[in-house]
């Protein structure tokens, strides 16, 4: 794989596993407070997360001839991806059981229609929707050509995908399963294929600006509309659907591309290619941790620590696993 798309994975994998160890101090909303602040920007910096995995999806599947058949391509999209999905489903049910108990087959039917065995398998059950729909996309990419037209689709895709979520949170309205998450990402699928091959001609410089400014503004956002909103706040601005999530994206996306693939380490690669089983095991981790002493609660301002250690972990245990060969398909 191009290692440019390794280093997206890597710092897409980084970014979920911030986001889901700030998730308690973040809650705990105190504008008057540093600890607060730094813990809301680095919650707001890590929404590039599921969204870039879903770009790199792109980038490398929308390349592949249109002449193949949908069928055979979706057929083997789901080899890859639905032993993954059948064997952390399993675990994290067990897990759930084993935790907290309470896990009957009515709540494991309703878990697998959302597709959230766990909180954060929603984007792997959602990329299999997705991988349903790519045959679509790969001959609308086709037909739009070379031409300019494809500023158009991206600019089209991006504001129907921030009409529909801001409405839909601020209606109170949620998904009614994995496949309703679907339409929210096709911009991401597409952006990482026009994005790494058409030229857009801005500054390095104004693309740190852009993401600097996004992750502001999801983050005075957040303060600002959080007496007003509440919990509702952190959807409205932190949402990977928000034009700020998602103009944050699309700049980091664009820096990297812009890096001369040769000049990435060896290992680049290597560890990309684990970020799977990253993204898969890292809520394990926080849980173990938890028991262990450390929890999210107890971690207070320390949490550039614990996302440090669990994403150490998480990596760890995915390259194990990656070294068995029957276990491979899992984390890769």
């Amino acid at each position: 794989m191009d290692a440019r798309l390794s280093l997206l994975k890597l710092l897409a994998a980084l970014a979920v596993v911030l986001v889901h160890t700030t998730m308690v101090r973040v809650s705990q909303v105190d504008v008057h407070s540093a600890g607060w602040w730094l813990a809301n920007v680095g919650d707001a910096a890590g929404r590039i997360g599921s969204a870039m995995f879903a770009m790199v999806g792109g980038a490398v599947l929308l390349a592949r001839p249109s002449e193949q058949a949908p069928w055979r391509f979706i057929g083997q999209r789901m080899a890859r991806l639905l032993p993954a999905v059948a064997f952390w489903s399993v675990f994290y049910f067990a897990w759930r059981q084993w935790m907290w108990g309470g896990i009957d087959w009515s709540v494991i039917r309703r878990d697998l229609v959302l597709g959230s065995p766990w909180y954060h398998l929603w984007f792997m059950y959602m990329m299999l929707g997705l991988y349903l729909v790519a045959p679509a996309l790969r001959l609308v990419v086709k037909g739009v050509g070379e031409g300019p037209a494809w500023r158009y689709v991206l600019v089209v895709a991006a504001g129907m995908t921030w009409f529909a979520s801001a409405a839909q949170t601020l209606q109170g309205l949620s998904h009614a399963s994995f496949i309703g998450l679907v339409p929210f990402f096709v911009v991401y699928f597409l952006a990482g294929y026009y994005l790494l091959r058409r030229p857009v001609h801005l500054p390095s410089r104004w693309l740190w600006l852009g993401g600097g400014l996004c992750i502001a503004a999801m983050a005075l956002g957040v303060a600002w509309s959080y007496p007003h909103l509440r919990e509702g706040a952190f959807v409205l601005f932190y949402s990977n659907r928000s034009p700020f999530a998602m103009g944050l994206t699309f700049c980091v996306f664009l820096l990297v591309a812009r890096l001369q693939p040769r000049a990435l380490p060896a290992w680049v690669n290597r560890l990309g290619a684990a970020t799977l089983g990253v993204y898969a095991i890292h809520p394990f981790w926080i849980d173990m941790l938890g028991r262990w002493g450390w929890s999210l609660q107890r971690a207070g301002d320390g949490w550039i620590v614990l996302t440090l250690l669990v994403f150490a972990l998480s990596m760890v245990t995915s390259l194990g696993l990656s070294a068995v060969p029957g276990l491979r398909r899992l984390v890769n």
